[in-house]
Formats: C-alpha cells, structure tokens, sequence
C-alpha cells in the first residue's frame, strides 16, 4: 500500500521541512559567527570567500523556501486544489542547495588532494560532485520550463536518482578516501595518533549525514511519489553540508588538543598544516610518510632549550 497523498503527506511534511532547516539554519549562522570571530583574521581569503558563499547561498535558499510555503498557506489559502500546483519557488531554491552542496564537496576535495597529491583521486571526487550539479540544474530547468503541476514532476525521476547517486559516490568517495588518507598517515606515535584519530573520527561524523540524506531522498522518492515527504530530507542536506563544513574549521583547535598534555611544560606552540608530508623528530628517530603535517616545539621542566616534534 503506497503512501496517501494528502495535505499531511504534502504541505505537512514542506512546513516540517521549513522548521527543521530554520533551526539548522541558526545553528549554521552561529557557526559561522564563530568562525570569522576566531579564525577571521588568520585564514587564507578564500577560505572566508567559501565560508561567506555557503552562507549566502543558504540564505537565500532558506528565503525561496519559505517563498513555497507562503504561496501554498497564504497566497492560496483555502483552495486544496493549489495544492497540486508546482511552486517556481520551491524549485528555484534547489539551485542554492545545490551549488553548496558544490562548494563545500570541492573543498574536501582540495583536503583529499592535499594528503594524496593524487590528481586521479581529486579529478573523480570533482567530476561526480560536477555531474550531481549539472543533473540537478537539468531537473531544475525542465521543470521551470515545462511543468506547472508537481505530480509531473515524475517524469524526472531518473534525473533526481541520478543526482542523488552522483552526491552519494562523491561523499562516500570523500570520507572513504579521507579515512584511508589519515589511517595510512599515522606514525606510531602517541600524540600524533591521537590527533590523526581525533580527525578520523571528525571525517566520519562529518560526512554521514549527507551520505544518509542522499539515500533516504532515494529510498522515499520511490516509495512516496507524489508527496513532499523526500523533499522535507533533500531541502535539509544543504543545511548539513553547511553545518558540517564550519564545524570542521572551527574544530581546528580542538584537534591541537591531542598534542597538549598538563605534565608536559609550560611554554607550547602548535602549527598544524596539510599536507605534503608527515615528518616524525623524536629522541634522534626521524619517520616520513605522506599526509599531514604537524608541529609541535614545547619546553620540557627541568629541560635546557626547546625539543621539537614535526609530524
């Protein structure tokens, strides 16, 4: 028995999409408070640029979002036959969404190249992120085009799996990649491990939630055609990409933290950089391997000058 297309399982589910990603929005803006606060003046400009486009672009999805909503509770309020109507606005925000979803995938992108320095692994992440994007504008231009009822939206079904399986390979591909990237990079030693496992644990956490939107938009496209229940999760994804990208730069210092140590002295200065490679100093012993790379000078107690780690 397939799901009823009623008023429950369509301007229900797009008005719990509205406060869901008005929550995910606040969250986002605070996070990006945060981060020019903290990071505003030490970041590289187009960190800052990307950081500003994300929330630009979620803004104004957001605002097309709530566009759909109006139209279909106010504009046409008391006339359920509305209902059947496709909203421009409802589509049109999906080009924001999108092109965040962009963005921010390009940017872990750059990280993936960064560690690997393998432009095979780097071309595929951005030709599929690509692919999603080019999909989901087709989707967008047909049916701004050509339909004005929702339930012919159906038509473009085989787009919207598509793009979802493209955004779905990309992110895997990414945390996969990441994952491997920061297990193969690891020393042996205890500080270092510590913060390369910190940022194993930040890459998986990070990159499952829009793994899992993508998959449940496909599971919900086929078995509630029809109904706004698949858009309620597809029009979030964004808000968690936005999410996860300011909680990755603003969780740098936590990530430091792996180094510190209370019995370990009382003058330290960290420096953490990707990628080329990662160096180990330590008692004469120098290690190598591809990754990331991590400084560390401290002062040990009772200690003459300085003994430095570069990992």
């Amino acid at each position: 028995m397939g799901v009823p297309i009623n008023i429950h399982t369509t301007l229900g589910f797009l008005s719990h999409a509205v406060v869901l990603c008005s929550i995910l929005y606040g969250a986002g803006c605070m996070q990006g408070w945060f981060y020019y606060r903290k990071y505003g003046q030490r970041d590289p400009w187009a960190i800052q640029a990307l950081v500003a486009a994300v929330l630009i672009c979620d803004t104004c999805q957001i605002g097309f979002l709530y566009a759909a909503v109006y139209d279909y509770t106010v504009t046409n309020q008391g006339n359920p036959s509305a209902l059947r109507n496709l909203s421009p606005n409802l589509i049109i925000e999906l080009i924001f969404s999108g092109f965040i979803a962009f963005l921010v995938q390009h940017f872990y992108c750059y990280r993936v190249f960064a560690l690997s320095k393998n432009w095979v692994f780097a071309a595929f992440i951005s030709l599929t992120s690509l692919g999603s994007l080019l999909t989901l504008y087709y989707f967008v231009g047909v049916a701004l085009s050509q339909y004005t009822e929702l339930v012919q939206l159906v038509f473009l079904d085989n787009v919207s799996i598509v793009t979802n399986v493209l955004g779905i390979t990309c992110d895997i591909c990414i945390t996969s990649l990441m994952i491997y990237l920061l297990q193969k990079s690891k020393t042996g030693f205890k500080r270092s491990t510590d913060v390369l496992n910190r940022l194993i644990i930040f890459t998986f956490n990070t990159g499952i939630p829009t793994s899992l939107c993508s998959i449940v938009t496909l599971i919900l496209l086929e078995g509630a055609p029809g109904t706004f229940i698949y858009i309620f999760i597809y029009v979030s994804m964004a808000r968690f990409y936005t999410n996860c990208l300011l909680v990755t730069l603003n969780s740098r210092d936590y990530i430091r933290q792996g180094f510190r140590s209370d019995n370990l002295g009382t003058d330290e200065t960290f420096a953490m950089s990707i990628p080329v490679e990662s160096r180990v100093e330590f008692a004469g012993v120098t290690s190598t391997t591809e990754g990331i790379t991590i400084s560390m000078d401290r002062d040990f107690p009772g200690t003459k000058g300085r003994e430095k780690d570069s990992i």
